[in-house]
């Protein structure tokens, strides 16, 4: 059994995020130049008839700025700083860190299986240590449910309260050991504003890709780049035939990011209870063209069965490819 699933998610690490790759006709994209500073690499291609180099320290600098407010690897980030605070303590934030919230809290209020308020529970399965641990490594323990359900009452959105004093805003909580995570929507909002950063600048033909979470926007739809993504288990590529000039690709899973226990996946992706969710779907990519819904539509919908994720993304009016646990392909485009 431990080998079976092993050797089935050690492949499925090909799917989707991992392995866009893209072919831009009329060779309209000429540069991908690679922005060095950030722990998460932040790709962009630009038309060939366009100088990168001119924006490319603001970029930069762009990306340090966001995970300087949202890495919660970093001692002193923003959200760190917040997940340390004391209950009741008023820690002054940003603009960007206000709207972050506030989207976040916007699809939290649409579907509880999207809670960037549940990272105590994260890191009382461990899943907070993926960067120091093999994806697929076995672990001794996991969480029991009561255990769990003790730490459920302060993992709500509704423990954070936002007020603005003097035109400044203040982010409190309600408990001690509140924690944000917003690694459910983060790198897709960040795509979102830096598609708009670019084309700002006068580009008019790009492709971002940061850690995985890809967006294009082009003027003409010849120039719309060709997307593969992985059916790993099948051991073929699938080609996402895309007709609108600007879309966020954005894939998550139980592929990449996961534990084994007892011959089990341990995934990174909790349900709304903080647990194990059914894990019938490998992976799923979202189609859009805002970079936000597709990433915290991705989360959900691996949270769900796959009967339950096709209703909810049907719904919801997005494009979308899963991949269940067999490799068969579900599609609406």
């Amino acid at each position: 059994m431990k080998n079976k699933f092993f050797k089935y998610f050690s492949l499925a690490f090909l799917l989707a995020i991992s392995i866009f790759s893209f072919g831009c006709k009329q060779n309209v994209f000429n540069g991908t130049y690679i922005l060095t500073s950030s722990k998460l690499p932040f790709f962009v291609s630009v038309e060939r008839t366009k100088n990168i180099k001119d924006i490319i320290g603001e970029l930069e600098l762009k990306v340090v700025e966001f995970e300087n407010n949202f890495d919660t690897k970093k001692e002193d980030s923003l959200i760190s700083i917040i997940n340390n605070a004391k209950a009741k303590e008023k820690i002054k934030i940003n603009k960007a860190f206000y709207d972050l919230f506030y989207l976040s809290k916007h699809y939290y209020d649409m579907n509880l299986n999207f809670n960037p308020a549940l990272y105590p529970i994260i890191k009382l399965w461990g899943l907070d240590e993926f960067d120091s641990l093999e994806a697929g490594s076995e672990i001794q323990t996991i969480p029991s449910d009561e255990e769990i359900e003790n730490l459920l009452p302060i993992c709500k959105m509704e423990n954070f309260a936002i007020e603005e004093i003097d035109n400044d805003y203040y982010i409190s909580k309600e408990y001690d050991k509140c924690e944000l995570d917003f690694g459910g929507i983060a790198k897709g909002y960040f795509t979102d504003l830096m598609i708009d950063f670019v084309g700002a600048q006068g580009v008019k033909n790009m492709l971002l890709n940061y850690a995985g979470n890809l967006m294009y926007s082009v003027k003409k739809n010849m120039y719309i780049p060709d997307i593969y993504v992985t059916n790993a288990v099948k051991e073929k590529k699938v080609k996402l035939d895309l007709k609108r000039a600007q879309f966020a690709v954005i894939t998550s899973g139980h592929y990449q990011r996961f534990y084994t226990y007892n011959g089990e996946i341990i995934s990174h992706i909790l349900n709304k209870d903080g647990k194990q969710g059914s894990k019938e779907l490998s992976g799923v990519t979202i189609i859009d063209s805002d970079g936000a819904k597709c990433d915290v539509f991705a989360t959900i919908a691996c949270s769900l069965t796959k009967e339950a994720a096709i209703c909810f993304l049907n719904e919801q009016n997005v494009l979308y490819l899963l991949i269940d646990k067999d490799g068969n392909e579900i599609k609406n485009f």
